[in-house]
């Protein structure tokens, strides 16, 4: 066993800590994140830049795609 004492933590401190990731991204976001897609980087890693989930990083990509040919058509 450790001598060292356990620091008492609450859930809010935590939660300030470990923030949870957006499942959405803004518009802004799925710009930067077809921007990373482009320079090569997968889902997780994108993910893993912008602070959301890969599902997210997928769907904002896509999302993004769409507008820009809406915006050429």
């Amino acid at each position: 066993m450790s001598a060292v004492p356990k620091l008492y933590t609450s859930h809010w401190a935590q939660s300030l800590a470990n923030p949870p990731l957006a499942a959405v991204l803004c518009a802004s976001e799925a710009a930067r994140a077809l921007e990373l897609f482009r320079r090569h980087l997968d889902n997780v890693q994108i993910a893993s830049r912008i602070g959301c989930t890969p599902a997210a990083a997928a769907n904002g990509i896509a999302r993004a795609r769409d507008e820009e040919r809406r915006a050429v058509a």
